[in-house]
């Protein structure tokens, strides 16, 4: 489904060619919200094509891949938060760890 930018984004990239590309692939109603902070669960979804915390997730399967490469990990408490905006020291890391691996 191509992807549309919010009302008054003008992002650098066309936000369609990254949905060909399928490294993003927008939200359910067909919008791309590049101002919006992404969620853990959602760098998780774009890194990879078991925590208790995710059981039910729509990115269970992704958060899982990620885990199992290396590329992301859960917390202390055995949790992976799903829904906390990723710091940017987390998607920093996560990206420069499924670079590594690429090499």
């Amino acid at each position: 489904m191509p992807i549309k930018p919010q009302p008054g984004n003008t992002p650098p990239n066309n936000p369609t060619m990254l949905n060909h590309t399928h490294y993003v692939n927008g939200y359910p109603d067909g919008t791309f919200r590049p101002e919006q902070p992404i969620q853990r669960s959602e760098m998780a979804a774009l890194l990879a094509n078991a925590f208790d915390d995710t059981r039910n997730h729509w990115a269970k399967k992704y958060i899982a891949g990620v885990n199992e490469a290396g590329w992301m990990k859960g917390y202390a408490d055995q949790t992976f938060c799903p829904e906390q905006p990723i710091t940017r020291a987390e998607a920093v890391t996560a990206l420069n760890c499924c670079l590594e691996e690429a090499r």
